[in-house]
């Protein structure tokens, strides 16, 4: 078994040496692990503090970069009214070059690879005992693991990121109004740590653990895709009764309504919405991966309470 471990990151600072200290905790227990780390346009001493210890450790793999703001706004599809591009899509990009990194040393070419994607930006640490068994007892059928990602209320704080069976849509197809007040709090609770593996259709908090054969191939994206549409399409077409369907199938009327609201996609099928101040149907990076990976049968993904991660999200 391989273990591959990704992230991103850009103006660490001082959660360097946090993040440092449980990535290597974590490599002390699983000797096979490789981390790769990511890197643009930091303004502070990240990238010297990456490039020191890939120099003194064989298993971290840094590769850094000054991307110029004019390259992601060319690509972007989404800006903000002051011109800026995406966020999300700027993540969209910096992850997936993390998984070319990964994929160009081998990652899910062997059955049992498992690859580990985190945010480094923690403010603490945390015991690793239970995600080093994750990683080397990975359940068989399984194909994503996410985490219990606590806010600091010990409450699961990553509702944007988070599909189900009751909640399968987000900002880009229900109006933000009903999404803030109706998924969000009934997301945001405390998830029992003894609890059992809560079935979702995406998820991340902060920390997920993969099988690596089920990712390879598959890709970041911070728009709606046509594998996130065709998704779309097959639960509505699987869920005609859902209240989230019926919410979606009520369309604008008017060329002017629509064009204030957002656009079609790929088809007249589904109408997308303009969300989170971006003048285009956006949505969080890990969605159009996971719908990826759904859409080629690899759709055996759960939130595992006891695997944790700790954010400073309030």
């Amino acid at each position: 078994m391989r273990v591959f471990m990704g992230c991103i990151t850009k103006n660490l600072g001082e959660r360097f040496d946090i993040f440092k200290s449980f990535a290597e905790n974590l490599m002390a227990k699983l000797p096979t692990l490789h981390l790769y780390l990511y890197e643009n346009n930091s303004t502070d001493s990240t990238p010297q503090n990456l490039r020191f210890w890939s120099e003194s450790n064989s298993r971290v793999h840094v590769k850094s970069e000054i991307i110029a703001k004019e390259w992601f706004l060319e690509r972007a599809k989404a800006q903000t009214y002051t011109n800026d591009a995406c966020r999300l899509e700027i993540h969209a990009v910096c992850r997936n070059k993390m998984l070319e990194m990964m994929e160009a040393d081998g990652m899910g070419l062997q059955e049992d690879d498992v690859t580990i994607v985190m945010d480094p930006d923690i403010k603490q640490t945390w015991p690793t005992d239970f995600l080093e068994q994750v990683c080397q007892h990975y359940p068989k059928g399984v194909d994503a693991l996410f985490a219990n990602g606590l806010s600091l209320r010990g409450t699961y704080y990553d509702a944007y990121t988070y599909f189900d069976q009751q909640y399968p849509f987000g900002m880009e197809l229900i109006h933000e109004d009903r999404i803030l007040s109706e998924k969000y709090p009934a997301i945001m609770k405390q998830i029992p740590l003894d609890g059992p593996p809560i079935p979702v259709l995406n998820a991340f908090g902060g920390l997920a653990v993969y099988r690596s054969s089920s990712m390879r191939g598959s890709r970041y994206a911070g728009v709606v895709t046509k594998d996130l549409h065709e998704m779309n399409l097959k639960f509505m077409r699987e869920n005609p009764d859902h209240p989230y369907v019926k919410a979606v199938k009520q369309k604008p009327e008017t060329h002017y309504h629509g064009a204030q609201l957002g656009l079609y996609l790929f088809d007249k099928d589904i109408f997308y919405r303009n969300n989170a101040g971006y003048n285009y149907p956006v949505v969080c990076e890990h969605v159009p991966l996971h719908a990826s990976m759904r859409m080629k049968g690899f759709d055996k993904m759960f939130i595992l309470p006891p695997l944790i991660y700790l954010s400073d999200h309030y």
